[in-house]
């Protein structure tokens, strides 16, 4: 099977080491069940994935990337710790517009730093050339993965389709640190510019 089709699998694995973990931390979490997420399985070069998406999607992908680096310099990925970190990604959640900025409330992003702090979350940023923070991706990784849980994006600068770049970069940082999956967790917020590679729940 090409290594760009994503597949579903029961996330209650990945769920239940969160839980533990804030659990062991004092925290008393409460959880749902997702029925499936969707992962990717990569191969040993980014090079080697690009070639395994579609044709449309792969030309789609170096022309978002290549006109982000025109128009903002070139992208660059920056895990930021604590606080801080939590604070970047906090304030481009609350810049979208509708639902998703005002779900970005004060207790949440407490337990977005509870995550970090207790159960191993991680906060990447996406820089432009002049070091601003354009977008922004809390995570999980292991050995063999990276977990991608929840992402924002400055709206401002949507013309340059920062979460699509955040998500490739994403990508190529996985493979080049020889992990061999990259899991979205939740299959229904996948990246539409990915689509023709992804399956939907129904």
């Amino acid at each position: 099977a090409s290594t760009g089709l994503l597949e579903f699998f029961d996330a209650q694995e990945a769920a239940d080491a969160v839980v533990t973990g804030l659990r062991s931390a004092g925290i008393s979490p409460a959880s749902r069940r997702h029925e499936a997420a969707s992962i990717l399985h990569l191969p040993e070069t980014y090079e080697a994935w690009l070639a395994s998406l579609a044709k449309k999607e792969r030309h789609e992908t170096r022309r978002k990337r290549r006109r982000f680096a025109e128009a903002r310099g070139e992208p660059r990925l920056e895990v930021v710790e604590g606080s801080a970190g939590i604070g970047a990604f906090a304030r481009l959640h609350r810049l979208a517009h509708g639902d998703k900025g005002g779900f970005m409330d004060d207790a949440m992003e407490s337990w977005f730093g509870a995550l970090q702090e207790h159960a191993g979350g991680r906060v990447t940023v996406l820089r432009d050339g002049s070091g601003s923070p354009v977008a922004a991706a809390f995570g999980f990784t292991d050995e063999t993965a990276f977990y991608l849980y929840n992402s924002a994006y400055d709206p401002a600068v949507a013309d340059v389709s920062p979460g699509i770049v955040m998500l490739t970069l994403l990508v190529q940082q996985t493979i080049e640190n020889h992990q061999q999956v990259f899991d979205f967790l939740k299959g229904d917020e996948v990246y539409n510019s990915v689509k023709e590679d992804r399956e939907r729940l129904g």
